[in-house]
């Protein structure tokens, strides 16, 4: 059966891929005998998704409008709401960042990682796919790539260009391969 709320219609694009998901899930389930924990009630999955999308727990007043509302989609323009928040794309690139160039006592992830947060705030506020992200990140032009692990000075060069934050990214790994390898 599906997990599917009610509220999501079956022409939906969005409907149709969850629907493959949840077959895929399905068998899984019945091939390794798991039960399922049930559907999320509304309370939870306000919070759950505040969480997720915004990184923050919903205030009262935003966790009561949302039970209050009766409209079976709501959970949709929950989604759609939070999603358009500026929140969203903040969070986001905060949390994409730390994997790409994690804080750590390395001087060099701790100047250049930050400078990629103003970029990846801006591919998430437009909605920039994730693989259009990784391509602008692995095809960005290098100057100067031989000698970046002599020479990380970025002063003077534009951060806030998407040049300068993904140069950043290569000098907060070192320029070196294998460190950019490793970064998630």
């Amino acid at each position: 059966a599906s997990r599917r709320p009610a509220a999501l219609s079956a022409a939906d694009p969005a409907a149709r891929i969850a629907a493959t998901i949840e077959k895929h899930l399905a068998a899984d389930w019945k091939a390794e005998k798991i039960t399922p924990a049930p559907i999320a009630d509304d309370a939870e999955f306000a919070r759950r998704i505040y969480l997720d999308i915004i990184g923050r727990i919903p205030r009262v007043s935003e966790v009561r409008e949302f039970l209050d509302d009766k409209a079976r989609d709501k959970r949709a323009k929950l989604v759609e709401k939070l999603l358009a928040m500026p929140a969203h794309a903040n969070h986001f690139a905060a949390v994409t960042r730390a994997l790409w160039a994690p804080s750590s006592s390395n001087f060099q992830f701790a100047f250049f990682g930050n400078q990629l947060d103003p970029w990846l705030q801006d591919q998430f506020r437009l909605n920039t796919p994730a693989d259009v992200m990784v391509r602008k990140v692995l095809g960005v032009a290098l100057a100067n790539a031989a000698g970046m692990q002599q020479n990380f000075r970025i002063y003077g060069q534009a951060a806030n260009t998407e040049e300068g934050a993904l140069t950043a990214f290569y000098r907060a790994n070192e320029g070196k391969p294998e460190t950019v390898a490793s970064a998630e």
